[in-house]
This record gives structure tokens, C-alpha cells and sequence, in this order.
């Protein structure tokens, strides 16, 4: 069992993992090869080679994905076939899954900076939580 984190805590049983809540009340049954809480009320699973975000509070999940990792609290870079995107917390889809691996989230101006797959002249585009795209200028970020 690992250390319980904002309320709950990883346990295995016969090599699969799940979480149980501080009353020890299963929330996520043992069927993972992996699970990571990330924030306070989401955790990362791991089956077989896919990914999902789990609610450990309502026990929602996420599509499943080739990959999983946490921008900030609130958003998760998501990919397939090399395909990157980002979902929020909710897992609603903020950016679709058309960028490069490259997208980060810049938490003073609330942008995201990416890549678009297959941009040869590697331009970054600054993206905002409603995926239009802002144009960068040494004057500061624009619609």
C-alpha cells in the first residue's frame, strides 16, 4: 500500500492495483497494471498499454490513450500514435490531438504552446483554452 495523498492510497492485490479511500472503501477496483494519483481527486491507470485518467471521487474515466502526463492541475497532455492533445479534468478535450509532443502550459498567461504535427518549419503556436490560436509578437500574445 503506498502513503495515502489528498485522501487516498494505491493498493495491490494479486499484481493488479486499485485505491481505496482513507475509510479503506475500495474506489478504484484491481484492475490495473499502474496507478499514480496526480492530483487530488484524479489518478493515472495503466492496462496493459494504454493509459486513463480516473475521477477517484465520482469513478469517471477518461478514454483510454497511448500516453498520459500532467501539464498543471487542471490539464493532461494526451497521446496516440503520436498525436498529441490535452483534456482537462473533467476530460473534456481542450486541444484535439493533432500536435506535436511538444505542448506545454505556461501558467502566467494561461496558454498553451505547441507544435502542429508535421509543422516542418517548427513554428510554436500559442493556443487557448478554447483552441484558437493566438498570434505571438514582441509585443505580448493577441488574438
Amino acid at each position: 500500500m503506498s502513503n495515502f495523498s489528498d485522501g487516498f492510497a494505491v493498493v495491490a492485490k494479486d499484481h493488479k492495483y486499485g485505491c481505496i479511500d482513507k475509510e479503506c472503501n475500495l474506489r478504484i477496483d484491481f484492475l490495473y497494471d499502474y496507478i499514480t494519483i496526480v492530483n487530488k481527486d484524479i489518478a493515472i491507470a495503466k492496462i496493459g498499454n494504454r493509459y486513463k485518467l480516473i475521477n477517484l471521487t465520482n469513478k469517471l474515466e477518461s478514454d483510454e490513450y497511448d500516453s498520459i502526463s500532467k501539464l498543471s492541475d487542471s490539464y493532461y497532455k494526451v497521446g496516440n500514435y503520436y498525436s498529441y492533445g490535452v483534456i482537462d479534468m473533467d476530460f473534456k478535450i481542450i486541444l484535439p490531438l493533432r500536435f506535436d509532443e511538444s505542448i506545454v502550459f505556461n501558467q502566467e498567461n494561461g496558454l498553451f504552446e505547441a507544435l502542429i504535427k508535421y509543422n516542418y518549419d517548427g513554428k510554436k503556436l500559442f493556443i487557448d483554452k478554447q483552441n484558437r490560436i493566438r498570434l505571438k509578437t514582441t509585443k505580448g500574445v493577441f488574438f
